[in-house]
């Protein structure tokens, strides 16, 4: 649930981001495609150059044992105050 939570904000994000239909459209595909895989690659990689990005990717939190899955619904709350903040300015 928390995962689709996340899912859930990053696409209002883009859609509020990108003016575009069309495009919102098209660039939600390629991340919904693209975002696992990297999302997993980041996770279990060593290399030091990518490794903070585990930390922005939901499946981080998921690969570990605890209660830090609870992170995800802070980073899905975060993209939708971005959002509803996007939003307010275009509206004014």
């Amino acid at each position: 649930m928390s995962l689709l939570t996340y899912q859930i904000g990053l696409t209002i994000l883009l859609s509020v981001l990108i003016p575009k239909p069309g495009f919102t459209m098209f660039l939600g595909i390629m991340v919904g495609v693209a975002f696992p895989i990297i999302g997993l690659w980041v996770s279990f990689t060593s290399n030091v150059w990518v490794s903070w990005m585990k930390f922005i990717t939901p499946y981080y939190y998921l690969i570990r044992e605890d209660y830090t899955f609870l992170v995800i619904f802070i980073l899905a709350g975060i993209m939708l105050v971005i959002a509803n903040l996007i939003f307010k300015r275009r509206e004014c």
